[in-house]
């Protein structure tokens, strides 16, 4: 399971976040970090055999791409859209 982490107390859960934590859910722990490049507002994981995260940054309209295995930065794409705040796929 991959969740998108942030600072700060009660209310601020729309707050972008600086990194990305994994869990491996049937043993209960946290596995992984991963450290975003730039604060991110959502994120998606790609259902393949070598997965991406995507994580997007609304304020920007920026896309940054990463290994979902290794969190490996792989690039970013810019103006995704003109008002981007979440993630869709099939």
């Amino acid at each position: 399971m991959f969740v998108l982490m942030h600072q700060g107390g009660e209310w601020t859960h729309q707050m972008a976040g600086p990194e990305v934590w994994v869990y491996d859910v049937n043993g209960h722990k946290r596995v992984a970090k991963i450290p975003l490049p730039l604060r991110s507002n959502a994120i998606r994981v790609s259902q393949d055999g070598k997965p991406l995260l995507f994580a997007l940054v609304s304020q920007t309209a920026q896309l940054q791409v990463l290994s979902a295995l290794d969190g490996r930065y792989i690039g970013t794409i810019n103006e995704v859209s003109q008002n981007p705040y979440i993630l869709l796929g099939l």
